[in-house]
């Protein structure tokens, strides 16, 4: 269980705000043997925050790509999507829905793909088969957040009790509690040692997020799992 942890938190969407983003996503390639195309995709296995919005191919040139473009949040803070890197440059929409539909791609295993949410950022990737770990060098605030908890929640040792207290306001951390104070279906004992109690999350929120639709939602879901000490 322990390696698909981090796999948690891309399940759910979020809906504090509306409207429409602008976003420029960059890379560079050092090693560009394997990696002569680079693939934008809003749409992958986790059906809940997928969207069919967004498909698009750069070529890698001069070991650099790039991808411009806007999209409507619809009252979601963020929307996730996925870098993929690869020799084919014929890569359809219709092949890696169906590659992700089957599970023969995964998102947060595959080590050619990148998860990223939608915005202004720019990577560095050592090679194709380092695609999945490549920095964020630029921008990417949210994106750096994600994997700041995917991090936090491979520890344990509740470093994502202090990584809540340390982004208490971001939608990226509400997020995270929502997904993390849920343990139902597995080791809760194993899990609460690790993570650290909903209450504890929780608790560590903003006040500000705590007084909106979610952040009430979720002090009721906490209670009704009898688990908010």
């Amino acid at each position: 269980m322990k390696r698909f942890i981090p796999v948690l938190l891309f399940l759910f969407p979020l809906s504090l705000s509306a409207q429409v983003i602008r976003f420029k996503i960059e890379g560079t390639v050092k090693n560009v043997t394997h990696a002569k195309f680079a693939y934008l995709s809003s749409f992958y296995q986790q059906v809940t925050v997928s969207s069919p919005k967004i498909f698009m191919v750069s070529p890698i040139v001069n070991g650099k790509f790039e991808f411009r473009n806007t999209f409507d949040l619809e009252g979601k803070d963020f929307q996730h999507a996925c870098i993929i890197v690869d020799e084919r440059g014929n890569i359809s929409k219709e092949e890696l829905a169906s590659r992700f539909k089957q599970q023969r791609w995964v998102a947060g295993r595959e080590k050619f793909i990148r998860i990223v949410l939608l915005e202004n950022l720019k990577l560095d990737l050592p090679e194709r088969d380092q695609t999945r770990t490549a920095a964020v060098v630029a921008g990417g605030r949210l994106t750096k957040q994600l994997d700041e908890i995917g991090l936090a929640m491979r520890e344990g040792n509740k470093k994502l009790v202090s990584f809540v207290k340390k982004y208490p306001d971001s939608p990226v951390t509400l997020y995270a509690v929502e997904q993390c104070s849920d343990t139902r279906g597995y080791n809760q004992e194993k899990l609460l040692n690790a993570w650290g109690t909903p209450s504890e999350l929780y608790n560590a929120l903003s006040e500000r997020l705590k007084k909106t639709p979610r952040g009430i939602a979720l002090k009721k879901d906490i209670e009704q799992q009898s688990i908010l000490k």
